[in-house]
């Protein structure tokens, strides 16, 4: 996928569900890695709630803590983006 992408100039960004890093069908840790080496931006949540914007504080705090310091791990580098699920942002969320 890399590949293709910087055939036509592309960087592109991957969001992963750090719940799922190495399960069969889902990036493991290095392929999360070439991917940031290769320039991509990395970044997400642990488990793609269908709606952030509902979680509790407590709940959004873990999201985001554990994706960033499960991602921030596999890269050797700090996050510095996520995807809100389904667009559900809110004030909370950012």
């Amino acid at each position: 996928m890399a590949a293709e992408l910087e055939k036509v100039g592309w960087r592109g960004h991957f969001f992963v569900f750090t719940n799922l890093i190495g399960h069969p069908g889902y990036l493991g840790r290095s392929q999360i890695r070439e991917l940031h080496q290769r320039g991509r931006l990395i970044g997400h949540s642990c488990t793609h709630p269908e709606q952030m914007s509902s979680l509790s504080w407590d709940e959004l705090l873990w999201e985001w803590r554990e994706s960033c310091a499960l991602l921030s791990d596999a890269i050797g580098a700090p996050i510095t983006a996520a995807s809100v699920s389904g667009g559900f942002y809110s004030q909370k969320v950012g």
